[in-house]
């Protein structure tokens, strides 16, 4: 186990390339598999609201944000940090996604304008990330390229699923609970990434964030499929 730093990564050849990281190609890999699956149950639930629709297209941008993510590190020798810039962005565009899915359901006459609010906040975090990426030295410190997604992430997981979650679990069902149940699970992650927690080479802090990712989505179809089967939307 290490902490405080991080692992050597992990150099292996395939087909001819020099690659790295192998454990966060197999991580990121099975995260954009099973996001996509759990994107096409929640179209077999065959329930056209703004809800839903939402839901499966945030599933689908979140496996793709970290495939993209994965080979930005497994091709780093040749993409350098440029090749992880798409998965950052395609991380942000992807809470946009979800926080439609909890605003749709919000009972309140402002609704359009936290909708509006949503839709300024994907923007800025957009030009923020674009603005680091021009304007800092992401080769010396890759880490300020999370800066912005982790913010937002922390941002849109703590109200639209933690707060909404909670509100939508007393008035509208209680399968909403695994939303801010959710949040909870991702409290481990953020301590593993702060203080560089990694227990082997082949399961560093990367890795054990994206285990802990892989419970957060289950968590999420949970609530999707238990809010299908309530008697609110038979």
């Amino acid at each position: 186990m290490r902490i405080g730093s991080d692992f050597e990564k992990i150099e292996f050849n395939f087909c001819g390339f020099d690659l790295l990281e192998p454990n966060s190609l197999i991580g990121n890999t099975i995260l954009f598999i099973s996001a996509l699956i759990i994107s096409r149950k929640v179209q077999k639930l065959s329930i056209e609201t703004p809800f839903f629709n939402f839901w499966r297209v945030f599933f689908i941008a979140f496996g793709c944000s970290f495939f993209i993510g994965g080979l930005g590190h497994g091709f780093y020798n040749y993409w350098g940090v440029v090749g992880k810039y798409p998965g950052w962005i395609a991380s942000i565009i992807s809470l946009y996604f979800m926080e439609r899915a909890m605003l749709s359901l919000l009972e309140h006459p402002r609704r359009s304008v936290f909708v509006f609010l949503s839709k300024i906040k994907l923007l800025i975090f957009l030009v923020l990330e674009l603005t680091i990426f021009t304007f800092l030295d992401l080769k010396g410190n890759p880490q300020l390229g999370l800066l912005i997604p982790s913010i937002a992430s922390a941002f849109g997981f703590l109200t639209c699923l933690g707060y909404l979650g909670w509100r939508y679990t007393h008035e509208i069902n209680s399968s909403f609970r695994y939303f801010y149940w959710s949040v909870v699970v991702l409290i481990p992650s953020a301590v593993l990434q702060g203080m560089k927690i990694s227990i082997a080479p082949w399961l560093d802090r990367s890795d054990l964030s994206h285990l802990l990712l892989l419970v957060v989505i289950l968590l999420h179809w949970n609530g999707v499929r238990g809010y299908a089967k309530s008697s609110l939307i038979q």
